[in-house]
């Protein structure tokens, strides 16, 4: 019984470790946001990776969507400029230091990740902007 509660007690400071971890990231961890990036999920669920050199699209597919016929078109990559990559990021903090966050996601919501934290927010139309000129023209 002593070793279960010794156990018990061992589990439960390892856990807390983790988490605490988590919720207070170090400073290493905050520096990791540039090589992690930005990531913004729009009203479709179409995936916009922001790093200081690359943007990736992923669009969502016909069989992936709510509706089953909704396209985001084709997948892209562009290249990306770190003077813009700190422009978006400014943009993003002012979102994630604002009090625009929404409890859940619903319809006409998009994500931002950054950090290691999620929020959810209304469009960014500005940052949509800006992230579509790197679309590639077809």
């Amino acid at each position: 019984m002593t070793k279960t509660i010794l156990h018990l007690f061992i589990i439960i400071g390892l856990l807390s470790c983790t988490t605490s971890k988590k919720s207070n990231p170090t400073k290493m961890e905050e520096t990791s946001v540039i090589e992690k990036g930005i990531t913004y999920i729009d009203i479709n669920n179409n995936i916009y990776s922001i790093t200081p050199n690359q943007i990736s699209y992923r669009a969502i597919k016909k069989e992936e969507s709510s509706s089953g016929t909704y396209s985001g078109g084709k997948d892209w990559k562009a290249k990306l400029d770190e003077e813009t990559f700190y422009k978006i990021k400014h943009q993003v903090d002012q979102v994630f230091n604002s009090n625009a966050h929404l409890e859940k996601r619903q319809m006409m919501t998009v994500m931002l990740r950054m950090n290691g934290e999620s929020i959810i927010t209304k469009p960014l139309k500005d940052l949509e902007k800006v992230l579509n000129e790197f679309k590639p023209k077809e």
